[in-house]
């Protein structure tokens, strides 16, 4: 199933990043940017919300690796905090059984992101993507809805790299619910609704947003 040609951002549930260094080479950082789901391992669950989480398959970076897509390392996904590329061959990606690596030589200028991870201030990692493929499936837990996307295929790898938070950063209330929307079996305007009042949206601005939808309606 394809989804809308967003891009998005994740944080590794688990941050590894490091310093690795030999004798007469240059630092280099090394890090997972995803981790792939482990059924045994709750940590590789991405959570959007209570009950909607996200898991990423094994092989979902084939295709960019594949491609030998043009991917930077980024601090923070910062556009101005360039750290490596990989046309340049200073960021090498490679997936293992944990899920996308990444090696990157960092440049002088950033003495300072390689110190911070060096004395363990910085320890997450993160990745911007749009996907290809994902499914969406529903199941019941407590007696109420649960839904599980697994993401299959990355279209496109923009970044990877370190970051000061590595909180993860969820879709918003509209992804959600497009999101789930797709795995319901009923109306999936009143899950989706259900949705963005779980998600805390402003009243007015539900108000307002279901007036525009009644007004296309009448039109229609």
């Amino acid at each position: 199933m394809s989804t809308p040609e967003v891009r998005e951002i994740r944080s590794a549930p688990v941050g590894d990043v490091e310093i690795r260094s030999e004798a007469g080479k240059p630092a280099m950082l090394v890090g997972h940017g995803a981790v792939f789901y482990n059924p045994s391992d709750p940590s590789t669950r991405y959570m959007l919300a209570g009950d909607l989480e996200e898991r990423v398959a094994p092989g979902a970076f084939d295709r960019a690796l594949r491609e030998v897509q043009d991917v930077r390392a980024l601090w923070n996904h910062s556009p101005d905090k360039v750290l490596g590329r990989t046309k340049s061959g200073t960021l090498r990606l490679s997936t293992d059984a944990r899920g996308l690596r990444y090696e990157v030589d960092p440049p002088a200028h950033a003495a300072d992101v390689v110190e911070s991870v060096k004395r363990g201030d910085v320890t997450g990692s993160s990745f911007s993507f749009r996907v290809k493929k994902d499914v969406v499936t529903r199941e019941t837990r407590d007696g109420r809805p649960y839904y599980i996307r697994t993401i299959e295929e990355i279209e496109r790898l923009y970044d990877v790299g370190p970051v000061t938070f590595p909180a993860y950063d969820g879709a918003d209330a509209g992804a959600r619910a497009a999101i789930v929307a797709r795995a319901v079996g009923g109306d999936p305007a009143a899950e989706a609704e259900r949705i963005r009042q779980a998600a805390g949206e402003d009243p007015a601005a539900a108000a307002a947003r279901r007036a525009r939808t009644i007004a296309i309606a009448e039109r229609s």
